[in-house]
């Protein structure tokens, strides 16, 4: 499993002497194991004249390929250094349309040694792909070696490196790659597999066994307790503890033999000395020999006991994590075929009462029979050499399967038990999948319970959070999962859901896959929108952009009247209708004709009507589009701001001498523009001739107008009164359109 520094020397020099373009190999070792030495002594500092082996240290750029390339260059050229060469390098650099300064020229042409801060100055804005190509002509097809630490490559030198294709017949470049045994490095070489299954080479270092120390036969291993790594039940969890305090985890071949023997790994992982006694190696050795002829573990629950009466760990937490490696996806794929079978339970349950349907779906009695039998097996299952907790975990599973699919459950389990079903949940680290996410909804509508929703928002949120690409599925998953949760928060004004899903519409707009939500029950709470608008307003998100479905209410006044208008748009904004006005919508349309249409389809309709008002050609229009609609006087709510009393004008808004002054303007209007078509030439009336007729007709509709809204009024704003009282009784009528739309008047 393991190789020594000697084995890998020698299998690297075959490797590198081959035939082959674009091998790889691997060390993976932890830190102090002098990974980057062995790789210097890997050809003895022999000096090879037809290898070319480079690490890259004495270039600066961000690129360990690029500058391994460039000390490539450098390196064939220090070698070769001739003008010939020199004035090679240059016309290659040239023919890829790079100019060189007089400086760089004399350079080349002159100095008999270039330094590696002037090769780099002209190689440096070339891609790795270009300093390959140059690489191969300036060499003559050289061998190169490239020796790189893993732990410092870029995202896209690891893409270039996962493309690599092997190549026989060509110059052959050897990529030599240092990792340490963490879950990045296990990663990346996980990700140049699946991209080339040959010319792969993966040299696992054991750590040096010292024969003697001193005068001591016995070296102290270094005691590391639970307190300091948290044991967890979470592989996740653990991964990301131990991660975080940077340890290093060196692995020896006899942690197999205690992982067979069934001892739990939190009894055994922890940090060791990267070098031991032989003597502790050899009782290590009998100690694990003697375990394994023993019925059951040590007695000891957290270490092993060293013969010197000391605690000491076996250094196998590097182990442990390559054997957890694909835990998390085998539990997603356990999971997801048990919640489909929750899925399938839910839907025979729900066609129970349809007699025509249900023989169709419902499993016969055998089938049935064969289902329970297979969840009550899987529920006693027990043992598992590698992984104890795996086998007590998909018990565990299938017995909660078990009772959630039964007939009739939630009816024959008391709350108490469904509370603890519920809460069980949350044990089983439930992963992201679609259908993980469609059984929680119905665990959710089952029990009542909005636990199960809690944990869907979890495991979607830690989803998003990795920034992975989501298929069509699991978008729509996500999205049936947020309408639930809106509905869920109305109902029941859950503010800690609220800010759940705030967090996951947050990571959706920053994945760009935020959808819109037609959720028309949240006008009903206004306590719940204006705090899910604030949550979002934190979060930089517009709930009118997110919400969809909401109550309508178009407000047609004139501009005279925009201080009253704002007031009653931002109460009425608050409480959760989407207010629509021509100074925010009309930019929505290609013409005013088509917004104007669009008044007649919202469900509110609130006319703040002043004299203004009605002397304006597109409010009258406004009036004769609401005229058309057959349920007009039941979804407009009119609003007037009174008239203002002068000298000659004495009399109220619904005074008759009002109205007659109304229709006189409209119909001294048509008689005006009818004057002037008149006097246009025949081909040049039709268009204003269509304006005629329909301001001809204002007089009629003013007039109807104004006899309807006189016996429908919600409210009068006073004009001749301070701007804070007309702001205060905006405010008034406001709420009372809320309550009149919300039925509470």
């Amino acid at each position: 499993m393991f190789v020594t520094k000697d084995e890998i020397r020698r299998m690297v020099k075959q490797v590198i002497t081959d035939d082959v373009n674009n091998d790889i190999v691997f060390i993976v070792a932890n830190k102090g194991f002098g990974k980057y030495k062995l790789l210097k002594e890997i050809n003895g500092y022999e000096y090879q004249k037809h290898v070319i082996i480079t690490n890259g240290e004495q270039f600066h750029s961000a690129s360990l390929v690029k500058n391994c390339l460039m000390h490539g260059i450098y390196e064939y050229l220090r070698r070769n250094n001739i003008l010939d060469q020199r004035k090679s390098l240059r016309l290659l650099i040239k023919k890829r349309g790079k100019k060189l300064p007089i400086s760089s020229r004399i350079a080349f042409d002159f100095h008999i040694k270039l330094t590696t801060d002037e090769i780099e100055d002209i190689l440096k804005e070339f891609s790795i792909t270009e300093l390959i190509d140059i690489y191969r002509e300036f060499t003559l097809d050289s061998p190169l070696v490239l020796f790189i630490r893993g732990t410092e490559l870029s995202d896209s030198e690891k893409n270039f490196l996962c493309s690599l294709k092997t190549e026989t017949g060509t110059i052959r470049f050897t990529y030599i790659i240092a990792l340490r045994p963490d879950t990045a490095g296990i990663n990346f070489i996980k990700s140049v597999t699946q991209k080339r299954n040959e010319r792969i080479w993966i040299c696992p270092l054991i750590p040096t066994i010292r024969e003697k120390i001193g005068n001591r036969g016995i070296v102290n291993i270094p005691l590391i307790t639970l307190n300091d790594v948290k044991d967890s039940d979470s592989y996740r969890d653990l991964k990301t503890e131990i991660s975080s305090k940077d340890y290093y985890n060196p692995v020896f071949e006899l942690v197999d033999h205690l992982l067979d023997s069934g001892i739990n790994p939190s009894m055994i992982f922890t940090i060791a000395s990267q070098e031991i006694s032989r003597d502790d190696f050899d009782y290590i050795n009998s100690l694990t020999i003697r375990l394994l002829h023993e019925p059951k573990a040590s007695p000891y629950n957290d270490a092993l006991v060293a013969h010197n009466g000391k605690f000491m760990w076996i250094d196998a937490l590097g182990y442990y994590l390559f054997v957890n490696e694909g835990i998390e996806e085998l539990l997603l794929e356990m999971q997801k075929f048990y919640f489909a079978f929750l899925i399938d339970t839910n839907k025979w349950k729900n066609v129970s009462s349809n007699s025509f349907s249900y023989a169709e779906i419902e499993p016969n009695r055998d089938e049935r029979n064969r289902m329970n039998q297979f969840l009550k097996r899987m529920s006693q299952i027990s043992g598992n050499p590698i992984i104890p907790e795996i086998s007590r975990y998909t018990a565990r599973l299938s017995d909660w399967i078990r009772v959630f699919s039964r007939p009739a459950m939630i009816d024959k389990v008391n709350i108490t038990d469904i509370d603890s079903m519920v809460d069980e949940l949350y044990s089983f680290c439930v992963g992201f999948s679609e259908i993980n996410i469609e059984a929680l909804q119905i665990i959710s509508r089952e029990t009542g319970r909005l636990g199960a929703l809690d944990i869907g928002l979890l495991v979607t949120a830690r989803k998003l959070q990795t920034n992975a690409l989501l298929n069509s599925d699991e978008i729509m998953a996500i999205n049936k999962l947020i309408a639930s949760c809106f509905d869920a928060i109305l109902r029941w004004n859950d503010i800690t859901m609220a800010n759940e899903v705030c967090e996951v519409l947050y990571l959706l707009q920053k994945n760009e896959m935020l959808d819109k939500y037609y959720i028309p029950e949240i006008s009903n709470n206004h306590s719940m929108y204006k705090y899910l608008s604030k949550c979002m307003e934190n979060k930089k998100l517009i709930i009118g952009e997110i919400v969809m479905g909401r109550k309508t209410i178009f407000i047609s006044y004139t501009d005279a009247d925009e201080k009253v208008v704002d007031v009653i748009d931002s109460y009425l904004s608050s409480c959760g209708y989407d207010v629509k006005r021509d100074i925010r919508n009309i930019g929505d349309y290609e013409s005013i004709d088509e917004f104007m249409n669009e008044i007649r389809n919202q469900d509110f309709v609130v006319p703040v009507v002043s004299d203004t008002y009605l002397r304006r050609n597109n409010c009258m229009y406004e009036i004769t589009q609401l005229l058309k609609d057959d349920n007009f006087t039941k979804r407009t709510l009119p609003v007037i701001i009174s008239l203002p009393k002068t000298k000659d004008r004495t009399y109220s808004f619904f005074d008759p001498r009002y109205r007659i002054e109304i229709i006189s303007f409209w119909e001294n209007e048509a008689k005006t523009l009818k004057e002037a078509i008149e006097k246009l030439s025949l081909e040049n009336k039709v268009e204003l001739s269509m304006e005629y007729r329909r301001i001809n007709n204002y007089s009629q509709d003013v007039s109807k107008f104004m006899n309807w809204f006189k016996s429908k009024l919600v409210g009068v704003i006073p004009s001749d009164t301070s701007a804070s009282k007309r702001k205060q009784v905006a405010l008034e009528i406001a709420d009372k359109i809320d309550n009149i739309i919300s039925g509470k008047q």
